[in-house]
């Protein structure tokens, strides 16, 4: 079902591009030195497409264009574009059977998790 959803949200090249993606942002030139040869031309519109159609998270900033992966699964939104009958029944099922993976692991992937612990400073006089 899965393979489903993403041909409905996906062209071949776009999911292709989403692979070389990261959860952080980055200019077309950085994405390019990952990516296939193949899908450099165009790259910084493709991203700019992706973008509009909530397939890719960007930012603007200035002249500058950074686009980072979507992890879309959370909450669906590329699939808004495309949503008919057959997509709004493929993302209730998936939503199904993925949040109650989501929240039944130990420990849930996305949580709070200290990396050291602070000192309050001494606020008696």
């Amino acid at each position: 079902m899965e393979i489903r959803l993403l041909k409905k949200i996906f062209q071949p090249d776009e999911a292709e591009l989403l692979c070389d993606l990261k959860l952080k942002f980055e200019t077309a030139g950085k994405i390019a030195q990952n990516a296939p040869a193949g899908l450099w031309e165009g790259l910084e519109e493709k991203l700019t497409r992706m973008w509009e159609k909530g397939q890719v998270f960007g930012v603007q900033m200035g002249d500058v264009s950074s686009s980072g992966w979507c992890p879309w699964a959370f909450d669906l939104r590329a699939a808004v574009p495309f949503m008919d009958r057959d997509m709004a029944e493929m993302c209730e099922e998936f939503m199904k059977v993925y949040g109650r993976q989501f929240f039944d692991k130990m420990p849930q992937l996305m949580r709070v998790i200290p990396l050291k612990k602070r000192s309050l400073p001494d606020t008696k006089p």
